[in-house]
């Protein structure tokens, strides 16, 4: 936890507590954790659950600047809630279908592509914090492709695959990162194709996450992070989506021609 990150935070809520006379034991009935964990938290010590915020935006009567403050706390954070959910729930699946409309999956992708999409989607962050976000990222990839599992499954549009992102270098080193982690058998790779009028993700992007153990688990993407949804007749629906998407793309076998052909001309335009 960075405890910078949520020291000012923890400050405010004391603040708050303080200005409507209500004491820390007050604030633990509300949220329904001990009066122990109230004072780490309004020092700074320890972090904030949403259900606390959204508690404590209510009991203070905030009109939502709690919860405003906390969402932009995660976002600052070195390791936010959903980043720590998502590498838990990764870390036990078994299997992994991935569908993304407009990038490379996060698991799949080099760090020099990875640079460049936080340059270009995170451009009000510092150099210092986008590679820090990098170096999370490229190391959580790492480890999930060296492990025995999960198995990973990923259902592409062919535009994100010939789309000179960050340059032809990149993706030529890219699409020769994704022939290698086919070739490994460490993941298997749709294209659907630039003619097929059906587009993959068209919700936005997606993983299913299933277990040998229990249920599956659906992982959002948004333009701040992620959310994990359990709720089984959403997930069905993604399913059901990837499902379709798979029918509509290229087979293994030709997507990974695809890919080929693509480093090729990307290599051809950095001569």
């Amino acid at each position: 936890m960075n405890r910078d990150a949520w020291r000012p935070f923890g400050e405010d809520l004391r603040v708050r507590r303080k200005e409507l006379g209500l004491s820390v034991q007050d604030a633990a009935h509300a949220t329904g954790v001990t009066p122990s964990l109230v004072r780490k938290q309004e020092s700074g010590e320890r972090s904030v659950s949403k259900p606390s915020a959204e508690l404590l935006d209510e009991l203070y009567r905030a009109n939502g600047s709690v919860l405003r403050s906390w969402s932009a706390v995660l976002k600052n954070s070195g390791n936010p809630e959903w980043w720590r959910k998502v590498e838990e729930s990764e870390k036990r699946a078994a299997e992994i279908r991935m569908s993304h409309p407009t990038l490379i999956p996060g698991a799949l992708q080099t760090e020099a592509y990875t640079t460049e999409i936080f340059r270009i989607l995170a451009p009000l962050d510092s150099p210092e914090t986008q590679r820090e976000h990098v170096l999370r990222k490229t190391k959580r990839a790492a480890q999930m492709i060296s492990a025995r599992l999960p198995r990973l499954w990923a259902v592409l549009p062919e535009i994100v695959i010939t789309r000179p992102t960050g340059g032809a270098e990149v993706m030529s080193e890219q699409c020769g990162r994704l022939l290698d982690l086919i070739d490994q058998d460490r993941v298997r790779i749709q294209v659907i194709g630039e003619s097929i009028p059906v587009q993959p993700g068209a919700g936005g992007p997606y993983r299913i996450l299933g277990f040998t153990s229990h249920r599956s688990v659906l992982w959002v993407e948004h333009s701040s992070g992620a959310v994990i949804i359990d709720d089984q007749a959403e997930i069905r629906r993604h399913e059901i989506l990837f499902g379709e998407l798979q029918g509509w793309a290229y087979s293994p076998m030709d997507s990974r021609e695809v890919i080929r052909e693509a480093r090729e001309r990307h290599g051809q335009a950095m001569a």
